[in-house]
């Protein structure tokens, strides 16, 4: 189904373009086939082959997924708000972009930005695995 819906995505793409914003047919196909196509590699991971140290981080992040999809939330958004006023009244955001922006370009800080956030909320949601609380929403 996956291979099917990326075909017709593809062919649809010729007659209209792909294109996220609007949701477009051909997006639509060519999101859901390669989702479909994820779906099935985790299944055969997960339930034929049953590859426990692969999914078991995956396990571990979808244990609270709601609430750290909360979290996140906050986290993404409180330090927009906090700002330092010694520093000029800068947001603590545009400090942090400040200091990474003689290390690295500012594609290399929004990508160590994201992954700075994945590693931070996999372990709080470690932490709540492993004392095996599961907060529901």
């Amino acid at each position: 189904m996956g291979g099917l819906c990326l075909s017709l995505g593809y062919y649809l793409a010729q007659y209209m373009p792909i294109n996220k914003n609007l949701w477009s047919v051909p997006f639509v196909f060519i999101s859901g086939g390669f989702a479909l196509w994820v779906l099935a590699f985790c299944v055969v991971v997960a339930d034929v082959f049953r590859w426990s140290p692969l999914v078991y981080p995956l396990k571990v992040y979808g244990s609270n997924s709601l609430f750290i999809y909360c979290l996140s939330w906050l986290l993404a958004t409180l330090p927009y708000a906090i700002t330092i006023d010694s520093a000029g009244g800068k947001s603590l955001v545009q400090l942090i972009w400040l200091g990474l922006q003689p290390a690295l370009s500012p594609r290399q800080a929004s990508l160590s930005f994201a992954l700075f956030h994945v590693v931070v909320f996999w372990v709080v949601s470690w932490a709540l695995y492993k004392k095996k609380t599961f907060i529901k929403i």
